[in-house]
C-alpha cells in the first residue's frame, strides 16, 4: 500500500513539472530547431556553389560560413559557344580537365583569336628559343629574327585576297580568323582599248611577263637587307585603295593588289628600304617597271613609272631615288601603283608597312 501511494505520488510530480515546462522552455525548443533546419539548409545552398577543389572530404561541417559564387571555373554557355565557333573544343577539354580558367578567360576576353582581313599580313611574335616551323594551312613557315628584340622572333603571314573565311589554329592555341574585309568597287575607264582586249601576240605577252614575276616571288632570299623601319615612296594622296574590286571598261574583273598614289608625270619614287632589285623593265600592263627584294620573300613593287633609274642586280638604301612616276602600261591617269608580295602573296602595301614597323616600337 505504502508502495502505490509512494509511486503514484513520484508520477504526479512528473506530470506537474513536464506541463510546467511546456510553458516555460516550448517556444525556444520550437525557435531553435527551426533554425537549425534553415543551418542546414544554408549549407546544402553553399555546397552547390563551392568548386569541387574547396570542397571537403568530409559531409561534416562545423560552420556555415557566407559562400560567394565561385565563377572562375564555371564555363557558361556563351563561352563554349565562342570556344566552339573557334574551332576550339580542345581548350574548353583541356579546360575542364585541369580547372585552369586562364584559357576561358582568354575565349572571353578574345585575347586568343587574332582577326585578319583577307588580303592583309598577320605577323605572328614567338618567345621561344627554337621554335618548331608555323603551319598556316599548306604552307609551312619559317620563324625569323626579330628585327629589334632578339629574345624573339617572328613569322609573316599572308592572307591572300581570295582567302575563305575560316580559323587556323597557330603556335601556343592561338587562333587566326580569316574574315571579309570592307573593300569596295571600282569602275575604271581606259581610254587604250588594246590594254583592256589585248591581241594574241599581247596576251602571250602578258603570259611570259607573268611567269618571269611570278618566278622572281619564288625565289626565296634567306638574308634581310632592312634593318629599319620601312617608308612610303612618296608623299603624296592616296587615289585607289588596296582591295577595291575592279571592273574596266565594263569587262574586265579583279582587284586592285596595290595602293595607287596621286603622282605627276615625272615624281621622284624612292625605295622603300633597302633591298636588291630584281625587276627593272617595261611591261604590257604594269608599264616600266621596279621590283626591289628586302630578302626572307618581302618584295616592293613600283609600276607605271615613266622613268627607271635603277637596273636589275642594283643594291639599292632605302630612300634612293630607284624610277620617276608615269602613265605607262594599263593606265587611266599618271600615278604610282604602290605593292607588297610577302611569301608568294600580295598584300596591302600600306598595312603590312604599319604592322613591320610596329616592331621597333
Amino acid at each position: 500500500m505504502n508502495r502505490l501511494i509512494f509511486s503514484l505520488t513520484i508520477k504526479f510530480f512528473v506530470a506537474v513539472f513536464c506541463f510546467a515546462g511546456h510553458f516555460a522552455f516550448g517556444d525556444s525548443m520550437i525557435d531553435f530547431s527551426l533554425q537549425s533546419l534553415s543551418n542546414n539548409s544554408q549549407v546544402r545552398d553553399s555546397w552547390q556553389w563551392q568548386p569541387e577543389s574547396s570542397i571537403h572530404s568530409s559531409p561534416r561541417i562545423k560552420s556555415t560560413p557566407e559562400v560567394k559564387p565561385y565563377q572562375e571555373n564555371i564555363i557558361t554557355r556563351e563561352d563554349f559557344k565562342r570556344a566552339i565557333d573557334g574551332n576550339n573544343t580542345d581548350l574548353i577539354n583541356k579546360n575542364l580537365a585541369s580547372k585552369d580558367s586562364s584559357h576561358v578567360k582568354r575565349i572571353n576576353q578574345q585575347e586568343n583569336i587574332v582577326f585578319v582581313d583577307n588580303g592583309r599580313t598577320y605577323i605572328a611574335v614567338n618567345d621561344e628559343k627554337n621554335p618548331k616551323p608555323l603551319q598556316v594551312g599548306k604552307k609551312t613557315l619559317q620563324w625569323l629574327k626579330h628585327p629589334k628584340d632578339k629574345t624573339k622572333k617572328i613569322a609573316f603571314i599572308p592572307i591572300h585576297y581570295y582567302e575563305q573565311d575560316g580559323d587556323f589554329m597557330l603556335h601556343n592555341g592561338l587562333i587566326l580568323r580569316i574574315k571579309r574585309g570592307n573593300y569596295k568597287k571600282e569602275k575604271i575607264i581606259i581610254a587604250d582599248s588594246s590594254k583592256v582586249q589585248p591581241n594574241k601576240a599581247a596576251n602571250e605577252r602578258i603570259q611570259k611577263e607573268l611567269a618571269e614575276a611570278n618566278q622572281v616571288y619564288r625565289t626565296y632570299t634567306p638574308t634581310r637587307y632592312w634593318s629599319t623601319p620601312f617608308i612610303y615612296p612618296i608623299k603624296s594622296v592616296v587615289t585607289s585603295p588596296f582591295g577595291s574590286a575592279r571592273v574596266f571598261n565594263n569587262e574586265i574583273k579583279s582587284y586592285h593588289s596595290g595602293t595607287d598614289f596621286r603622282a605627276a608625270i615625272g615624281t621622284p619614287l624612292r625605295a622603300s628600304n633597302d633591298g636588291v632589285v630584281v625587276i627593272a623593265k617595261e611591261r604590257f600592263l604594269a608599264g616600266k617597271s621596279v621590283v626591289i627584294s628586302h630578302g626572307e620573300g618581302v618584295f616592293s613593287q613600283y609600276y607605271h613609272c615613266s622613268k627607271i633609274k635603277v637596273k636589275t642586280g642594283d643594291k639599292v638604301k632605302k630612300g634612293d631615288i630607284i624610277a620617276l612616276s608615269g602613265d605607262t602600261g594599263r593606265v587611266s591617269a599618271a600615278h604610282l601603283h604602290f605593292g607588297f608580295i610577302v611569301n608568294g602573296v600580295s598584300v596591302d602595301p600600306l598595312q603590312f608597312i604599319e604592322e613591320v614597323n610596329k616592331l621597333f616600337n
